[in-house]
Parts: C-alpha cells; structure tokens; sequence
C-alpha cells in the first residue's frame, strides 16, 4: 500500500464506500416548474356572480320611489294623529287645554303640513342640575371599568352622560341663556322624523338592490324597517314630550342627539344584517349563486 503523499488530492484519501452501506441514495429532486406550471390565485373567498345592472338599476329606482311617494302622501296625517294622540294620552296627567296642537309647512310645500304638539316646559332647579352633573360624572367615570358591559354599550351610554353633563352645567351657571322651548323641539324633531322616513327607503334600496334575492323580499324589509321608524318615532315623541313637560329642559339634548331620530339608523343597520347572515346561511351550499374570487 502506497502512503498518500500530502499533494494527494483529499478525496483520494478517503477510502471508497459502497452505495447502500454506508450512506443512502438521495432521490433525485425534480424541478419544481416542472411540478406545477401554473399557480391558482388562493380560493378563500367567494363573491356573487354579476348581477343584471338593468334589473338591479331597476329595484332600486321602484324601492325608493314607490316608498318615498308612501311617505311624501301619509306623513301630514300621520304626524296630525300623532299630535292628536300625544295630545289624548297626556291629558290623563296634564290639563287638555295646555296642549296646543300647531302646523308648519315641511320644506317647500305649503299642501303638506307637519303637526306636532307645543306646551310650557319646565326649568330644572339648581338642585336638580347639581345631582344630575354629580350622577353622570360618575357613572361616565364608572363605566369604563365595568368588564361584563360590552365595549360598544359603554362607549354609547358614556356619551350618554357627556352630553347629559354639559347639559346640567349649563341649566346650572346660565339657565336664562337657554334658547330653546318645547315647540322649538317638536319642530326640529318632526321634521328630523319624516326626513328620516324619506331617507330610508333609499340607504336600503342601495344596500339591498345588489343581493342575489327577489325583489318581493327586498320590498317587504324596506317595509318592515319603515314602518318600525313610524311607529317607534311616534311612540318615543310622545315619552319625551311628556318627560320635557313635566320633568326639565336639562334632557333636552339626550332627547334629541343621542335617543333622538338619529337612533333609528341602529335598528335599520341590525334589521339589514340580520337579513343579510339569513341570506348568507340559506345560500353558502348553493354553488349556482356563489364565484371563486379569481
């Protein structure tokens, strides 16, 4: 045997092995162009076909049309009986003769009236305002650190009291600068109620002309959803203008920013998604309505 010489290359040192004794083979590793040619973009969500934009232009011009012309001929008699059973169910609890039923034309149109129902309102007390400021100090600051109450619950109720705050301050250091009167809100919260009931019919016929549903199921949610905000806007004016009345202006506020008309968007965005995951549930197994995204 010959000793390697140190100019021997390395690999002649070493003594050869056999395949399969000492070492494995590898597999041969295969291109991986060659594996897949063409990559799919990720299937993870699907979308609604196309709709007809003919059809779907369609609904939504007869949705709000045919609703927005309901309102513009029944709102003058709706606010009228409302003014007139605001005006019955208070007389249990105030004298009939206090309550004066007025009429203002709505917007441009002297045919249409809007009727809504004006009395003496009642200035709260320096003592009441101090409790008041006092109370919704507290429980804005009391609230946050309730962990059972949901966030979103909090963050309403906490504006709640802000603004009830502001309000009892200002009944506090200057009551006499306050501009306002019970028929000062009726106005501003009958008119803010039939804009409301025009407004309606056309956030929904938007939200609802592209879902692959009928248009009879689209007619009967703007119904549902128009003829809650005419019976609750009914309904809640009567409580405020009673509370307003023989309780204190220092409400006011709350009335009308925060549990005011402008509430009515929450039922109308809950009504819409509750149809909307009804919808979703029924049509997840039907693959006729469905797309991959790509």
């Amino acid at each position: 045997m010959v000793n390697p010489s140190p100019t021997t290359p390395r690999d002649a040192r070493k003594p050869e092995r056999k395949a399969g004794l000492f070492r494995r083979n590898k597999p041969a590793v295969k291109d991986p162009v060659e594996k897949k040619s063409l990559i799919f973009y990720h299937r993870s969500y699907r979308i609604f076909p196309s709709p007809n934009k003919f059809f779907q232009v369609f609904e939504f011009l007869f949705l709000v049309l045919f609703f927005d012309l309901v309102v513009y001929f029944i709102f003058s008699p709706v606010t009228f009986w409302t003014s007139l059973l605001t005006k019955y169910v208070l007389s249990f609890v105030m004298p009939p003769h206090t309550l004066e039923i007025m009429r203002k034309p709505y917007l441009f149109s002297n045919f249409y009236n809007i009727y809504m129902i004006n009395r003496l309102g009642k200035y709260p007390s320096l003592e009441f305002s101090l409790i008041t400021t006092i109370v919704s100090l507290l429980v804005a600051v009391i609230l946050p650190r309730i962990k059972a109450l949901p966030r979103s619950v909090g963050v309403w109720l906490g504006f709640v009291c802000i603004v009830n705050t502001i309000s009892a301050l200002f009944f506090l250091l200057i009551p006499e600068w306050f501009p306002y009167d019970v028929g000062i809100f009726s106005d501003l919260y009958m008119m803010t109620q039939v804009t409301m009931w025009f407004v309606v019919p056309l956030v929904l016929a938007m939200a609802l002309a592209p879902l692959p549903t009928n248009m009879a199921v689209k007619f009967l949610i703007v119904l549902i959803v128009l003829l809650c905000s005419l019976l609750f806007g009914c309904s809640r004016y009567i409580v405020y203008f009673y509370l307003l009345t023989h309780y204190s202006y220092l409400f006011m506020a709350v009335f009308f920013f925060n549990i005011g008309p402008l509430l009515d968007y929450i039922y109308i965005v809950g009504i819409y998604s509750f149809f909307v995951s009804v919808l979703a549930k029924r049509m997840a197994g039907d693959s006729t309505k469905w797309r991959w995204l790509y």
